[in-house]
């Protein structure tokens, strides 16, 4: 459970950093040949990489038990219910920072759909 967490924490910011590099060395060749194409299919894929993780994200938040779900109140004394808290808290962390880096790499592909290749 703990790498998955792990992966779906950091591929959105690794997403984004890619499409930050490759959007910014493809910047020459889409100027030179006047296409965008290459750029908008550079940030569907990426794109589409984070919003996949954003619903396994949520998928994975929204399956997790409540800590201390079924006890009394606070629950039994000898239950540490932190592993649990911590891997709902990795979860909700995955699932809004996905959220995040998807409205970035859009905001980052509007200018590439709004403006000429070499402005």
């Amino acid at each position: 459970m703990d790498r998955r967490l792990w992966i779906l924490l950091l591929l959105p910011p690794i997403a984004w950093a890619i499409h930050l590099q490759v959007c910014y060395s493809l910047h020459a060749q889409v100027c030179a040949s006047s296409t965008r194409i290459t750029m908008w299919a550079v940030s569907l894929v990426l794109f589409v990489i984070v919003a996949f993780n954003t619903t396994r994200a949520y998928a994975t938040w929204q399956s997790m038990p409540q800590p201390n779900a079924g006890g009394a109140a606070g629950g039994p004394e000898d239950e540490d219910p932190r592993p649990i808290t911590r891997e709902k808290f990795m979860a909700a962390s995955a699932f809004f920072g996905s959220l995040f880096f998807a409205l970035v790499i859009l905001g980052q592909t509007i200018p590439t759909v709004m403006l000429r290749p070499c402005d």
